[in-house]
C-alpha cells in the first residue's frame, strides 16, 4: 500500500543535496526585539539561501519581526577573531585508509587554541588521522561535569573534561593532549616564557580523574614538552610514541620541523591580515577593538560571541597576538613570566600609540596577574605544587634554602606562630590573643539584610529566607512607591495571619542557633531575606527581625535593593 501511494504521489526530497551542502554557509547577526519591556537580545542565524533562524526570544513576536528585517552588510566590519578561529582548525585530516596508526583525538581546549597547527601537522605526518573534538557548548560541558575535581578552577579548564569525554564517546584509538611547560620565545625582552600552571598541569588532571583514561580503556599520550627547544620536543614525542615500532626518531624529527613551519605560517597569515586591517584603519579613519586575552578566549562558548557583538556596534575586531609583535616589552614594574602576559603588555603598548585602536581584555575569571587574593588562596589550598626553590626537584632542598633566605627576617620577629597543627579557628584565636586588646578585638555580630531576587542572591549571605509567598503591597497603588520601612507598608505586610505565623517560626529557628555560630568562631553572620524586588515585604521583615535580635546581639540592618527600580513585569 505504501508503494502504491508513493507511485501516485511522488514528492521531492527537502534534504539539501551534496552540492548545496558544500556551499552551505551561515552568518550570525545580533539585534534586540524592542516590542516589550523585556527587550530580548536576539541572535539571528542567516543561511546562504536567505532563510533565518532566531534564538533568544521569549515569545514568537520577536522572531516574526526579525525575519522581516534585511541586514545591511555593505559596511560589514572585519572580524579577525572569527577568521583566526576558522583558520586555526582548518587542517585536513588523513583518510582512514592512509592513517596507518589509526585515529587520534585532540581536544579543542586551552593551549590547543595556540598550538593546534603544530600538533595536527606532526601527528598527520606520523600517520595518524586527527579527530578534533566538537565546538564547545553547554551540552559538551555537562558531558564531563561529573569528573571535574575542583569548583574553583576556571571555566575553560572545566570544559576540557567534556571535550575529552566526547573523544572517548567517538571511540578514537588514542588521545593526544601534551603538557606544555614552556611556550616558544616570542619576546626577547621578557624574562621568561612559562605557560599557565593550569594549562601545564591539566593533562595530568585528566589522567587522574577520568576513569576510561585512568583504567587504560583508551591510549592517552600527554608528554611534557618545552616548545622553545625543538630537539626536546623530538625526544619527548619519541618517548611517548615508543609503542609504535615503525615510528623512528628521524620520522619524528622531520614531523616536528614540519609542524613548527605550519605554526609559523599560520601566525604569519594572521599578521598579514592584521597589517591589512591596520592599513585600512589608517586610510579610512575607522576604529578597531583589540580583543585580548588567553588563546582559549577564541572559543565562542567562553567569549560569548563578543567579537560578533563588537562588529555589530561598528568596530573592526582583532586579537592581541596579531599586533603584539609590533612592540617590545621592557622596563615593566612587574615580573613578566608568562608568554600570554607579554602579549598583553605589548598589545597595550601598540594600542596606546594608535588612535584607531582600543583594547578590551577578556578574563574567564581572575587568572595570573589578574587574580585576586581570594582566588589565589583557594588554588593553593586545593593544589600542591613543587617548591619554587627546589631546582633539582627535591622539596626538602627547597625548604632548606627558603629557611636560609628568611632567617634574617625571622630573627627580627617578636612573635612566631607555628601553624602546623592549628585549625583556621585555632589560628584566629591565637592571633587574637597575642595581638588584640579587649577594646579592639572583633566581636561577633549579625548582619540582617533585605534583597530582591530579581537582582540576584547576595554572595555573602549565610542564611537566606524567601518571603515571596506573602501578599504583595505592590498591587496596592497607594503602597506601590513606598518601602517596607514606611508604616503603611509595614502594617500591611504584618497584618496577615501567614506573615505572623512565618515570623514566629523564623525567630524560633534563629535564636537557638545563633550562639553556635559565635562559639564556632564566626565574626559575622549574614541573614538575608528576599522578595521579588527587595522593596516591600523583605524590607519589613528584615527591619522587624533586626529590632528583635538587637536585644541580645550586635546587629546591623541593611536594605540592598530598597531604592532600586527595574522596569520589568512587577517589583516588590
Amino acid at each position: 500500500m505504501t508503494e502504491t501511494l508513493l507511485e501516485h504521489h511522488p514528492q521531492t526530497s527537502r534534504l539539501i543535496g551534496l552540492e548545496e551542502l558544500d556551499n552551505f554557509t551561515t552568518q550570525k547577526e545580533f539585534t534586540r526585539c524592542g516590542l516589550c519591556e523585556n527587550n530580548c537580545a536576539l541572535t539571528v542565524t542567516i543561511f546562504n539561501d536567505g532563510s533565518k533562524f532566531v534564538t533568544g526570544n521569549r515569545c514568537e513576536r520577536g522572531a516574526e519581526k526579525v525575519t522581516k528585517i534585511t541586514f545591511d552588510r555593505s559596511n560589514q566590519k572585519e572580524n579577525l577573531v572569527d577568521y583566526k578561529y576558522k583558520k586555526l582548525f582548518k587542517f585536513k585530516a588523513l583518510s582512514k585508509r592512509d592513517a596507518v596508526h589509526g585515529i587520534i583525538g585532540i581536544p579543542r581546549v586551552l593551549n590547543m587554541y595556540e598550538n593546534y597547527p603544530l600538533w595536527h601537522t606532526i601527528l598527520t605526518d606520523l600517520g595518524f588521522r586527527v579527530q578534533l573534538s566538537p565546538k564547545s557548548d553547554k551540552t559538551l560541558f555537562e558531558k564531563g561535569i561529573e569528573t571535574i575535581p575542583s569548583d574553583t578552577v576556571c571555566y575553560p579548564a572545566k570544559m576540557v573534561h567534556g571535550h575529552i569525554q566526547s573523544l572517548i564517546d567517538r571511540k578514537v584509538d588514542a588521545i593526544f593532549y601534551p603538557s606544555v611547560i614552556y611556550e616558544q620565545i616570542e619576546n626577547n625582552k621578557a624574562p621568561n616564557h612559562y605557560n599557565c600552571p593550569i594549562v601545564q598541569s591539566y593533562p595530568e588532571v585528566i589522567e587522574k580523574n577520568m576513569d576510561p583514561i585512568r583504567n587504560g580503556e583508551v591510549a592517552y599520550f600527554h608528554p611534557f614538552v618545552n616548545l622553545a627547544d625543538h630537539e626536546s620536543v623530538v625526544l619527548s614525542l619519541s618517548k611517548a610514541f615508543r609503542v609504535y615500532d615503525d615510528i623512528t626518531l628521524e620520522d619524528i624529527r622531520r614531523a616536528v620541523e614540519h609542524g613548527y613551519q605550519a605554526l609559523a605560517d599560520f601566525k604569519q597569515d594572521l599578521q598579514d591580515k592584521a597589517d591589512e586591517l591596520l592599513s585600512t584603519l589608517a586610510t579610512k579613519g575607522e576604529k578597531a577593538i583589540v580583543l585580548s586575552g588567553r588563546p582559549y578566549h577564541l572559543d565562542a562558548e567562553i567569549n560569548h560571541g563578543i567579537a560578533n557583538i563588537i562588529t555589530q556596534e561598528g568596530f573592526h575586531v582583532l586579537t592581541e597576538d596579531m599586533v603584539a609583535g609590533l612592540e617590545e616589552v621592557s622596563g615593566l614594574r612587574v615580573v613578566n613570566q608568562w608568554v600570554y602576559h607579554s602579549r598583553l603588555y605589548a598589545a597595550a603598548k601598540v594600542v596606546s600609540k594608535n588612535p584607531n585602536l582600543e583594547l578590551v581584555q577578556l578574563n574567564s575569571f581572575g587568572c595570573g596577574l589578574d587574580a585576586t587574593d581570594g582566588e589565589l588562596v583557594s588554588r593553593y589550598k586545593e593544589r600542591r605544587r613543587s617548591h619554587p626553590l627546589a631546582a633539582d626537584g627535591r622539596i626538602l632542598d627547597g625548604i632548606k634554602l627558603e629557611r636560609e633566605l628568611l632567617a634574617p627576617l625571622k630573627n627580627l620577629s617578636q612573635n612566631v606562630i607555628n601553624t602546623t597543627d592549628l585549625t583556621p579557628r585555632q589560628l584566629r584565636k591565637t592571633i587574637s590573643e597575642q595581638f588584640s586588646s579587649e577594646q579592639n578585638q572583633a566581636s561577633f555580630h549579625i548582619e540582617v539584610m533585605s534583597f530582591g531576587f530579581k537582582y540576584s542572591l547576595p554572595l555573602d549571605a549565610d542564611l537566606v529566607f524567601d518571603v515571596r509567598f506573602l501578599p504583595n503591597p505592590y498591587y496596592k497603588p497607594e503602597l506601590r512607591n513606598l518601602t517596607g520601612l514606611d508604616k503603611d507598608v509595614y502594617d500591611y505586610v504584618m497584618d496577615h495571619e501567614e506573615s505572623e505565623a512565618f515570623y514566629q517560626h523564623l525567630i524560633g529557628l534563629l535564636k537557638p542557633i545563633l550562639p553556635g555560630y559565635q562559639k564556632e568562631g564566626k565574626s559575622v553572620l549574614t541573614i538575608a531575606i528576599g522578595c521579588t524586588g527587595g522593596q516591600h515585604r523583605s524590607v519589613a521583615f528584615t527591619h522587624r527581625l533586626a529590632e528583635d535580635l538587637k536585644t541580645d546581639w550586635v546587629v546591623n540592618e541593611t536594605h540592598r535593593d530598597k531604592n532600586r527600580r527595574k522596569e520589568t513585569v512587577n517589583r516588590s
